[in-house]
């Protein structure tokens, strides 16, 4: 049968792989590529958050600070003692640290501008409170610096400082709403990649499979198939282009080992036919010149009995020299066993009674050894004939009043079959390997006897021996499996 060929384009096998791995590289990247900008994200929404938070806290602490040095000035103006101008001036220096630290911090213009009017409300509180602690001018400097506090903190600091935190607020609002956004895209982004790969490697896989799996299972089965004789066998060339070539390259083999077989058997039927000539115009001579001396023999005045016993004479001249045409023809023509359960005992018994004629006249004893129940997977016609020829050959090799045994025998997985005489023994020791018919001792033999038995035995997957026994004669045993598939597994 001709292969199934694929039609789609073929590619390599480096080269499916390569991509594959590639996409996967770029699925992993991608992966890398987003836990990156996520990590990124949340590390700047993390700094920003702190920064904001110290922010806060710091702007809580200068607020808290200008109020306790306000009310330090009002104190001081009432009691104008060392100790309280002191404290004042002590909160002067913090507070310049305070707003140096607070500084450094701002990110953009709108807390710049609110801290800058934060300083600035707290350099004209401070202004102006300095004047009256240093002059004492007025008598009531207390409420100046009371009225100073009230416009300069209370409500140019406060204004500034409520600028501030509303600004760090909304910042710190902004923060989290985009801390929510990426995890709320994470939770949706990050599968996206990890499924892709996910189905990446499935259809890798499918494809490998396909492409390359599928075809080299293939390959292997076609190589079984032809290793057991079936050269017709042909392997779909597919899958890449490794595969494809591997493919090509075992059809064409097939095809060469078919052809190669075909003519091996060519030459070994014509052999076989070149062997055959020889003996056919051997034993075709013999019988016809038998039929010619009977007829010869023969005359008009002969009376009833003689010319019966003529004619008796000429039929079985006849009918012995069609027995061997057809033997010969049976042998040439191929044959396919048809398996079936065979009765080794019931196959015996009735291989005795078709011979028992031959036996009779020859005063032989045919006896029958069998266990009993035992059975086999054959083809019963060709293994009676088989087994038919082998003891016409042990019958017309035994002598008078000799005994022919037929044996029956399981040996492990199979059956031994042992056609035993007690003759001269076997002129010539049989080749197994021979193709054609072999030599023969009898007037009649056409020498196809021991061959069609091996072909027999062959077409069984068994073995043929021969063996001389020391109490002379010939020994013939035929090992068969006794399951077909069991032999064929092997």
């Amino acid at each position: 049968m001709p292969p199934a060929i694929d039609r789609a384009p073929s590619v390599r096998l480096g080269q499916v792989l390569l991509r594959q791995h590639l996409w996967l590289l770029g699925m992993l990247l991608l992966t890398a590529a987003l836990g990156g900008a996520w990590i990124h994200t949340w590390q700047q929404a993390s700094a920003e958050s702190l920064r904001i938070n110290a922010m806060m806290r710091e702007a809580q602490r200068l607020y808290r600070d200008v109020y306790r040095q306000a009310r330090e000035a009002v104190i001081a103006s009432q009691a104008p003692d060392a100790l309280s101008v002191t404290q004042y001036w002590e909160h002067v220096y913090d507070m310049d640290a305070r707003f140096a630290r607070l500084e450094q911090q701002l990110r953009g213009d709108g807390e710049q501008n609110a801290v800058a009017g934060m300083r600035h409300a707290y350099g004209m509180m401070q202004t102006q409170i300095n004047v009256l602690l240093t002059e004492r001018t007025h008598v009531d400097s207390y409420k100046l610096i009371d009225a100073a506090v009230e416009r300069w903190v209370n409500e140019a600091f406060a204004d500034a400082y409520s600028s501030l935190t509303r600004i760090l607020d909304e910042r710190n609002e902004a923060v989290s709403t985009r801390l929510h956004r990426w995890n709320r895209w994470a939770s949706w982004i990050f599968p996206v990649p990890v499924a892709a790969s996910i189905l990446l490697v499935v259809l890798a896989h499918r494809r490998l499979k396909r492409i390359f799996s599928v075809p080299m299972q293939s390959l292997s089965e076609g190589a079984i198939a032809m290793s057991h004789g079936d050269l017709d066998h042909r392997v779909p060339e597919s899958g890449v282009t490794e595969t494809r070539s591997l493919a090509a390259s075992i059809n064409r083999m097939a095809g060469d080992l078919s052809q190669a077989r075909e003519l091996l058997l060519e030459r070994e039927r014509q052999s076989s036919l070149e062997r055959l000539v020889p003996i056919v115009a051997h034993n075709i001579r013999n019988p016809l010149a038998s039929i010619r001396a009977i007829a010869q023999a023969s005359h008009p005045d002969d009376d009833t009995g003689e010319r019966e016993e003529s004619r008796q004479a000429i039929i079985s001249t006849v009918d012995r020299l069609e027995r061997w045409t057809a033997s010969l023809l049976g042998y040439l023509h191929p044959f396919q066993p048809r398996m079936g359960v065979v009765d080794t005992q019931h196959l015996l018994n009735e291989l005795r009674t078709l011979t028992q004629p031959q036996a009779a006249s020859r005063n032989v004893d045919i006896r029958v050894e069998s266990q009993d129940d035992l059975v086999l997977q054959a083809d019963a016609q060709l293994l009676e004939q088989a087994l038919h020829g082998l003891l016409i050959n042990a019958l017309e090799a035994s002598p008078t009043g000799a005994t022919v045994t037929l044996v029956a025998r399981q040996d492990g997985d199979r059956v031994a079959f042992h056609v035993i005489d007690h003759g001269p023994g076997i002129a010539f020791q049989p080749d197994v390997h021979q193709q054609g018919p072999g030599p023969s001792t009898k007037t009649h033999g056409t020498g196809i006897g021991i061959p069609f038995a091996l072909r027999v035995c062959q077409a069984h997957r068994g073995q043929m021996h021969f063996a001389t026994p020391a109490k002379g004669g010939t020994r013939v045993t035929l090992l068969l499996p006794r399951s077909q598939q069991a032999a064929a597994d092997e």
